[in-house]
């Protein structure tokens, strides 16, 4: 997954460190880039940005199943973002252009 870069991409890769061999995993729903937090034993590709356009749509991967699911997107539109987990709660916090918003994501389930 490429979190790190404006480069989008759909492919997800895990590392085995026992073999020391990679293996590609399912892909994401939707291209993008910038956006990725781990919670709750599941992956969640949040936001980000496609292209020149920022997202609001999030998916989350489970890898006992090797699928990816969609959860609900953000109010607003995010990159560049800070994400923190709290009382089994997603936060989104960003700001652009001089004006802080704050995003809160709720995904309103819990973990078996």
């Amino acid at each position: 997954i490429r979190s790190w870069s404006h480069i989008k991409g759909l492919s997800m890769w895990r590392y085995n460190l026992v073999t020391h061999t990679w293996q590609e995993m399912s892909p994401m729903q939707k291209p993008r880039a910038l956006m990725i937090v781990a919670y709750m034993g599941h992956i969640y590709a949040v936001g980000g940005r496609y292209g020149s356009k920022d997202l609001r749509s999030a998916e989350a991967y489970d890898p006992v199943t090797n699928t990816w699911y969609d959860v609900p997107e953000m109010v607003h539109r995010h990159r560049y973002f800070g994400i923190a987990v709290m009382n089994k709660q997603i936060f989104v916090v960003s700001c652009s252009s001089r004006i802080i918003d704050i995003s809160t994501f709720l995904f309103g389930f819990t973990s078996q």
